[in-house]
């Protein structure tokens, strides 16, 4: 490790310390629901958008980033997409997140 790389090593840690999915900055996070929205498939699907949407306000900066920060946001991001999802408990929006998540890896090839 030279001493260039040192200061690049130390942002990239300070970061993934500040986007730990289970803080963001210093507040605890929770996601708020009603039990309405787990009862028709339509707002299920509207209930999982607005997941994705929480944790990407939450976790993602909306001006230009490096990279490897932008890779530290999106992992941020899906790992608070999944502690809301297993906070919720629902096996229908499981399996929602399941099928999503099979979409994604399917289009990605």
């Amino acid at each position: 490790m030279s001493l260039k790389t040192l200061p690049a090593i130390l942002i990239a840690c300070c970061a993934a310390a500040a986007l730990s999915p289970a803080h963001a900055g210093d507040k605890q996070v929770a996601f708020h629901y009603k039990a309405a929205e787990l009862k028709t498939a339509a707002s299920l699907q509207a209930l999982y958008t607005r997941i994705h949407s929480r944790a990407n306000d939450l976790c993602v900066e909306r001006h230009m980033r490096p990279l490897y920060l932008r890779r530290l946001e999106a992992a941020c991001s899906r790992d608070l997409v999944e502690d809301f999802i297993a906070g919720i408990g629902n096996r229908r929006l499981d399996r929602l997140h399941a099928a999503e998540q099979d979409r994604r890896i399917a289009a990605a090839y």
